[in-house]
């Protein structure tokens, strides 16, 4: 979850032009490189992660499970989609209307805003209709949905060689040689089979992780899928970029985003369940606080970004000092404004 804030903080320095409210004037390659390699295997490990924990609450209390899915994922998507998504999707339009005239007339802005909101519009400010950074909240309420229907029923076990080739599969659904962006009110099929994949690993159980969870197998494992990502996040972005003009077929780069981003995941997996065998107090806290650092960073993100966009200071120190005081701002609200309030209680669907 936490990762999602220098993922964030990137569109403003990438060199490839993305829909992002701030470009700044600095800019490097590596950025692209690195957001890139994260979208590798972030979402496919949060959804092994929580393919797994949404089967034990259905073994655990099958009975109010579909109720808790409601209150935890589709209730709050709703509530903080209009609290949230919705005033950064105005600020959006704000930004595109900057140089126009009628932004001081408010009629007109009235009208325009209301005529773009749930639209794609034409600049570089454009996004269209979607859920924000909140759109995993969809799919894992769909996955959810679907285990609860599915959970008497006999599935197939999949060994990691079938659903490696699953993966590969489903890239050749995809638009073109990466994963799909989650735009849109309605997800998308591509992404639901992509994600599902991964939900579904986590949802049989992780106890093929244990076969390598010894650290030699899992630190190696977690080495090579870095490197091969690495290579194939580097290869995205000179497709885009023409750095070095490699060519490369699809299917060849589909083999190496498969590999890579499973080999992340077992491995990191296997190399926590290594170096983490007790408690430990930041730790704890942050798995308490990430999901509402999480839903809430992306404003203060925003706010840092338009503050420090015309300055000089070089794109990697602006990089480090947003993200660091996105976390620590975040942290501090978490701490003193959510947890064990009612903001946890609703996120919690304790209500």
């Amino acid at each position: 979850m936490l990762l999602g804030i220098p993922l964030h903080v990137a569109f403003a320095y990438t060199a490839i032009e993305y829909q992002w409210l701030v470009k700044d004037g600095q800019n490097s390659y590596l950025v692209d490189w690195g957001l890139y390699f994260l979208r590798l295997f972030r979402m496919p490990l949060f959804f092994v992660i929580s393919g797994f924990f949404s089967h034990y609450l259905i073994r655990r209390n099958p009975e109010s499970f579909h109720l808790d899915r409601l209150k935890r994922l589709l209730i709050p998507l709703i509530v903080l989609f209009i609290v949230i998504v919705c005033p950064l999707r105005a600020l959006w339009l704000f930004g595109e209307m900057m140089s126009a005239p009628e932004i001081f007339d408010f009629r007109n802005f009235l009208h325009f805003l209301t005529q773009n909101f749930f639209a794609p519009t034409t600049s570089r400010y454009a996004i269209p209709a979607s859920w924000g950074h909140l759109w995993f909240l969809l799919y894992l309420y769909l996955f959810s949905v679907a285990g609860f229907w599915l959970r008497k029923i006999h599935l197939i076990k999949l060994n990691l060689i079938s659903l490696m080739g699953l993966t590969f599969l489903s890239f050749y659904l995809m638009t073109n040689s990466w994963v799909d962006l989650p735009l849109g009110i309605l997800p998308k099929p591509s992404l639901l089979v992509y994600y599902g994949i991964f939900y579904y690993y986590g949802w049989q159980g992780l106890n093929q992780i244990e076969k390598v969870v010894k650290p030699f197998v899992s630190y190696f494992m977690l080495g090579t899928g870095v490197l091969l990502g690495s290579l194939r996040a580097f290869l995205e972005v000179d497709s885009e970029l023409g750095i070095g003009h490699f060519v490369f077929p699809n299917a060849a780069l589909y083999v190496l985003s498969t590999l890579s981003t499973w080999l992340i995941i077992i491995g990191l997996i296997g190399a926590v369940k290594n170096l983490i065998s007790r408690e430990n107090l930041i730790i704890s806290f942050f798995v308490k606080a990430s999901y509402s650092i999480y839903l809430i960073h992306l404003p203060i993100i925003v706010i840092f970004q338009l503050l420090l966009h015309k300055t000089n200071f070089h794109w990697s120190l602006k990089f480090v000092f947003i993200s660091s005081m996105t976390v620590l701002i975040s942290s501090l609200i978490y701490k003193y404004l959510i947890q064990n309030k009612w903001p946890e209680r609703f996120l919690k669907g304790q209500y």
